[in-house]
């Protein structure tokens, strides 16, 4: 939803205002090209697997904490 809002022109700074979705997928109007490259799912497992990401818990909140916002 972020990038579906306007962004408005600033004085003196070169970058393209509009929409930031529109601006990604036309950046041919926006005098810019295309840079992006395409990530394979092989290479986001690899490299989670390197950083040790995947290990240890998907809890980053304290089970006391928890509580307190299941009861509010």
């Amino acid at each position: 939803m972020w990038n579906a809002h306007r962004i408005r022109s600033q004085k003196e700074i070169y970058l393209p205002d509009k929409v930031p979705d529109h601006i990604h997928c036309f950046p041919e109007e926006y005098q810019l090209e295309q840079c992006g490259f395409e990530i394979i799912r092989t290479q986001l497992e690899e490299t989670a697997l390197e950083s040790g990401v995947l290990e240890g818990t998907d809890d980053y909140i304290s089970e006391e904490l928890l509580e307190k916002c299941e009861n509010i």
